[in-house]
């Protein structure tokens, strides 16, 4: 996705629902976690510098096999993933290990500024993607850009983009299917429930919209 390159991660990030410090206990870090539905959260030093990261799962095993309440810094996930507040997101994707679905945030002093996760790096491409179009657009005054999401009955259910699921003359630009951006490829198969990006003529257009829905 070369166009995440252009997109930065200051630009999407948000705000953590939940930050904790080093000397809270592992019991209150886990109720605290629980209580805002986040599957971890980073944690911070007395002066507010990023230290690393704990983990509801881990935490729950924890406190289930030993007795008492220890502090949070013994559960601390210090190479927990970062991102730089400068970088893009084609360096937020870089830094994302298998298994991870968020980074922390951090600027030049290790201070949280956000979080960055896959939905807003799905976020982040879909909007430079539209950028792209519109761009396009201009120079193609009768182009237009529509999302559709593909309906559960659609005959195009099933079929691959190089089957003719969408006729010609309308371009493909992503998919949307869930968390992921998909390209607009020959051999990749519609789904129901894909958000569907497609530029063409506008008549073109709600014909696709009609198959497609």
């Amino acid at each position: 996705m070369p166009l995440l390159g252009g997109v930065t991660v200051a630009s999407v990030l948000t705000e953590p629902r939940l930050v904790l410090s080093e000397s809270t206990r592992a019991a209150a870090a886990f109720e605290a976690m629980s209580a805002v539905s986040v599957p971890g959260a980073p944690v911070v030093d007395e002066h507010g510098r990023f230290v690393g990261a704990v983990f509801t799962d881990v935490l729950s095993t924890e406190l289930q096999t030993r007795k008492g309440d220890t502090s949070l810094g013994r559960w601390l996930d210090a190479s927990a993933p970062t991102v730089a507040v400068a970088a893009t997101l084609a360096d937020a994707v870089d830094a994302l290990p298998d298994g991870h679905r968020w980074l922390t945030v951090v600027d030049d002093q290790r201070l949280v500024r956000g979080i960055v996760g896959v939905r807003e790096i799905v976020h982040g491409y879909r909007t430079a993607v539209q950028v792209d179009v519109e761009r396009f657009g201009k120079v193609s005054a009768n182009a237009d850009l529509i999302d559709v999401r593909v309906g559960e009955t659609s005959t195009a259910v099933g079929r691959e983009l190089g089957d003719n699921a969408v006729p010609d003359g309308v371009i493909v630009v992503s998919i949307l299917r869930g968390d992921s951006v998909l390209p607009g490829a020959a051999a990749v198969a519609l789904h129901a429930g894909d958000v569907v990006t497609l530029l063409g003529h506008q008549t073109d257009l709600e014909q696709v919209r009609a198959l497609l829905t």
